[in-house]
């Protein structure tokens, strides 16, 4: 329907590949997406949830409007309080910080520096989410046998093209034992709003296992590239697992396979930077 597909906005991705590309967001995925996340990270009245992501990048919507919707407090800190990592966790610690969603390349130099200090964490801390990169294993590992077992731990996976987040795996802090034979840490299981599917070449499923490619549907799904139709119908393709008339998947070109119940990343299908 038109008001289903109603323009929020047109993000640019990176252009990793060649010329960004504008991503068109419909206002029903961007307020289902707030809604579904809203929901798994357990937002309430009394959470205060950190504004890290600059303006520029869709994250910033993620840390905005679920905790808006929500009742929650939403803190936006000063540049020079993220910018450096002592700072940050002296900031944490005063505006009793309850939810933070970081990328990977921070939280991977903000563990390193609490693990070189044997540093407290601050212990307002509930929900700490890691994304836009590669988790590290080992340093998933220091806050899973570190923690406090009231911290869950969040390891989110998305594109901009399918709104922001997909896919999560959590863990409580402190509740996990370091598994020593893991070489990468899950992307987990698609989120309220999203369906994932691990297909062939010829957009079969897979057996559980098999490594594919991640087709990512439901909500969040864009629109399309801004005036790019080519591209727009590479990517978006009809769902054939869909009732819902025109809906269609995402082509992410990320291998996955599924294993103890979860996704687990391999790798891209061509020489894309991803995760």
């Amino acid at each position: 329907s038109r008001t289903r597909r109603r323009l929020a906005y047109v993000r640019h991705t990176s252009g990793s590949t060649g010329t960004p590309k504008g991503v068109m967001v419909s206002v029903h995925g961007l307020t289902a997406h707030a809604m579904s996340i809203g929901a798994a990270f357990d937002i309430t009245p009394g959470d205060r949830v950190l504004r890290f992501a600059a303006v520029s990048f869709d994250v910033s919507a993620e840390e905005v409007f679920p905790a808006l919707i929500r009742g929650g407090t939403l803190v936006l800190p000063d540049a020079s309080e993220t910018s450096d990592l002592d700072g940050f966790t002296a900031m944490l610690r005063r505006e009793r910080i309850t939810i933070a969603n970081l990328p990977s390349p921070f939280w991977h130099a903000w563990t390193a520096r609490l693990a070189k200090q044997d540093a407290d964490l601050p212990t307002a801390l509930r929900h700490l989410v890691v994304g836009s990169a590669a988790t590290d294993r080992k340093a998933w590992a220091w806050w899973t046998t570190t923690g406090s077992r009231a911290l869950v731990l969040t390891n989110a996976y998305g594109l901009t093209e399918t709104t922001i987040t997909n896919t999560l795996f959590a863990e409580h802090a402190g509740a996990a034992q370091a598994d020593e034979h893991a070489t990468s840490v899950p992307i987990g299981r698609a989120l309220a709003t999203s369906s994932v599917y691990v297909l062939d070449h010829a957009m079969r499923p897979v057996p559980f296992g098999v490594e594919g490619q991640l087709y990512v549907g439901g909500d969040g799904v864009a629109r399309g590239y801004w005036t790019r139709p080519r591209a727009t119908a590479a990517r978006f393709v009809p769902d054939p697992f869909s009732k819902r008339p025109g809906a269609r998947l995402y082509r992410t070109g990320d291998r996955v396979r599924s294993k103890g119940g979860a996704l687990h990343f391999v790798g891209r299908v061509d020489d894309q930077i991803a995760l």
